[in-house]
C-alpha cells in the first residue's frame, strides 16, 4: 500500500520530504500525525492548527484496490468517534468507502446505498451502524421528520452521504471525511476533525 500523510509545506515541521506514515497521535484532536510534527504547535493558516477550537487535518491518497486498508485506517484515525460525514461529489467513492468501513467493522447485514431509504441500519458486533443519505431531503425539518436527528444523537455509529444538505444539524465532534477524485482509480481523503 502507498497511501501518504501530507504535511502542507507552510508548516513549521515540514519536512525534506512529503510523504510520511502515521506515527503518532495528537494530544488534542486524537487524530495520528507524523512524529516530527510538534503538535503543540498553534499554526495559522487554513490547517494543522493542533490544539482545543482548532482545525486539525490530513490527507490520505490511495487507489481503489487499496480501499480495505484505507478503510482499516479510517477506523483507527476516528478513534471511537461516531458521526462521520462524507462529502464529494456524485461517483467519486463516499458509498465504496462506506461499505469498505462496514466490511472492516464486520457488519453482518448486506450494505448498500440508503438513497431512497435515506437510512440504513447495519448489525455489527460493536451494535447497530446507522447509514445515511442525504441527497433526496430538500431541508434539515425533512431529515428531523425522517429520524436522522434521533440517529445522529442516539451514541451509535453514523456514517452520513451528503451532509451539505442539512449542515447545521451534525453534534460537535463530527469527523468530515472529503473525497476527491483524482483520476480513474485514484482518490484523494481530507479528513478534518
Amino acid at each position: 500500500m502507498d497511501s501518504t500523510f501530507n504535511v502542507p509545506p507552510s508548516h513549521p515541521s515540514y519536512p525534506s520530504h512529503p510523504s510520511h506514515k502515521f506515527t503518532s497521535w495528537c494530544r488534542h484532536c486524537f487524530l495520528k500525525v507524523p512524529a516530527i510534527m510538534d503538535t503543540r504547535l498553534q499554526v495559522s493558516g487554513d490547517s494543522w492548527q493542533h490544539g482545543r477550537g482548532y482545525l486539525c487535518q490530513m490527507s490520505i491518497d490511495y487507489s481503489i484496490d487499496e480501499i480495505r486498508s484505507i478503510a482499516a485506517q479510517c477506523i483507527e484515525i476516528i478513534n471511537g468517534r461516531k458521526v462521520i460525514v462524507f462529502h464529494g461529489p456524485m461517483g467519486s467513492g463516499k458509498t465504496t468507502l462506506i461499505h469498505a468501513i462496514c466490511d472492516e467493522k464486520n457488519v453482518t447485514s448486506p450494505v448498500s446505498s440508503p438513497t431512497f431509504a435515506l437510512i440504513n441500519e447495519y448489525d455489527s458486533p460493536e451494535g447497530s451502524i446507522f447509514h445515511i443519505d442525504l441527497y433526496r431531503i430538500n431541508d434539515e425539518e425533512e431529515a428531523v421528520r425522517a429520524g436522522v436527528e434521533d440517529c445522529l444523537y442516539s451514541g451509535k455509529t453514523c456514517l452520513v452521504e451528503w451532509p451539505e444538505k442539512a449542515p447545521s444539524m451534525f453534534p460537535e465532534g463530527t469527523v468530515h471525511f472529503f473525497i476527491e477524485p483524482l483520476g480513474d482509480q485514484k482518490r484523494r481523503l481530507v479528513i478534518q476533525a
